[in-house]
């Protein structure tokens, strides 16, 4: 027969297991012409009033910040409906702050759902970080751009804010055409 030794079962440790969330990354367009409109400490300023916006937005939503850094920001979400709302949150909030006249501010948004670390302190997540880091560019100022895995994840979900299909598009160094949602304005 065979005489052969296992090490003891070993089990996954919990808060190190993966998860998935949703991930949601803003874009404000235009600020680079509000920094050369108005400097450094009032586009400084304007940046933050929306920081704190977005902060509140994503924890009213459930969400955890990942990043805030210039005039982007990285949120993840448990619930992909969740994170919709707060997509829809962050463009109001966005159109509330009060912009130079002569710079056209807008946001872009990409939200994808895959998978992370489950910790916002240590949020490896790295395709998914990727895939929507390559997928923002694509989206047009005012426009929120998701992808299919999150829009299978809603469908079904009467309270979710509507999605429009845009077909299948090229999206810059992939290597893939990949279906793409955007959030329909309400």
């Amino acid at each position: 027969g065979l005489d052969a030794r296992f090490d003891e079962l070993r089990t996954a440790d919990a808060a190190a297991a993966p998860s998935a969330g949703t991930f949601v990354w803003t874009d404000v367009t235009g600020f680079g012409r509000v920094i050369r409109a108005v400097g450094d400490e009032a586009s400084s300023a304007l940046i933050a009033s929306y920081h704190s916006a977005a902060a509140t937005i994503v924890a009213a939503h459930g969400g955890s910040v990942l990043e805030l850094v210039g005039d982007t920001t990285i949120a993840v979400f448990r619930s992909p409906g969740e994170a919709l709302r707060a997509a829809t949150a962050f463009r109001a909030a966005v159109v509330q702050i009060e912009w130079p006249d002569e710079c056209d501010v807008d946001l872009r948004i990409a939200v994808h759902s895959g998978r992370w670390s489950g910790n916002p302190r240590q949020p490896r997540a790295a395709s998914a970080l990727q895939r929507l880091g390559l997928l923002l560019p694509t989206a047009e100022p005012g426009q929120t751009l998701v992808t299919p895995t999150t829009a299978g994840l809603v469908e079904g979900d009467r309270t979710t804010p509507p999605l429009r299909s845009l077909g299948e598009r090229a999206v810059p160094e992939l290597d893939e055409r990949m279906q793409l949602y955007e959030l329909v304005d309400s």
